[in-house]
């Protein structure tokens, strides 16, 4: 069998408190590269190297329990309002919280996501059937979905993609305000404008 490499001789660092973009043209290797930090490399996959948490190797625990992966297709029910959509998703994933914890986290969520005004509004498909949240909204509401375990690091892959301007602003803005709130947030990017670019 053939190998192919993906990746070489690539170092860095992310750090709490900031977002780190990984940026490059089609087929350059950023959603590998955010795959191999993220604990998912393919099956079949080798990954070589080491990759540290607060200078220590990086545990299977640590993958588990501190860490989330928000793909760039979004699986959400249409149906649901966004606040049914993040108390599933509470209720499932974290399963010993009391009722009144779950309200208090997803009003939490709802919050640091900007997602207020839209609370009871349904999620809606993309394309509209049923009409919901706009574009920008539902990727922040994705975000939420894996907001709910209160990760330490978020990787995200291609969270702008398919918004508009305004609306890959705030989603950026939201991820920011994550950052700003302890958080390690790893992301790809493909063509930022410039005002995403300088954050």
């Amino acid at each position: 069998t053939t190998t192919k490499e993906i990746l070489r001789s690539v170092t860095g660092a992310a750090n709490a408190g900031e977002v780190l973009a990984l940026m490059g043209p089609t087929g350059s290797g950023k959603t590998s590269l955010l795959n191999a930090l993220a604990g998912r490399t393919p099956v079949g996959g080798r990954l070589r190297g080491e990759i540290l948490v607060d200078g220590e190797p990086r545990t299977e625990s640590f993958m588990r329990e501190r860490v989330a992966y928000v793909m760039q297709e979004e699986l959400l029910f249409p149906w649901l309002t966004v606040e049914e959509t993040l108390t599933l998703h509470c209720r499932l994933r974290r399963a010993k919280l009391t009722e009144g914890e779950v309200r208090e986290h997803v009003d939490e969520i709802i919050g640091e996501l900007g997602l207020r005004k839209v609370t009871s509004s349904v999620v809606g498909a993309p394309g509209g059937v049923p009409r919901g949240v706009s574009g920008g909204e539902r990727k922040r509401v994705n975000i939420g979905v894996e907001m709910v375990s209160d990760p330490e690091a978020l990787f995200l892959d291609e969270p702008t993609s398919g918004l508009d301007s305004f609306q890959a602003q705030r989603c950026m803005d939201a991820l920011k305000q994550l950052a700003k709130n302890g958080r390690t947030i790893v992301c790809t990017i493909h063509q930022p404008r410039s005002s995403i670019y300088a954050m």
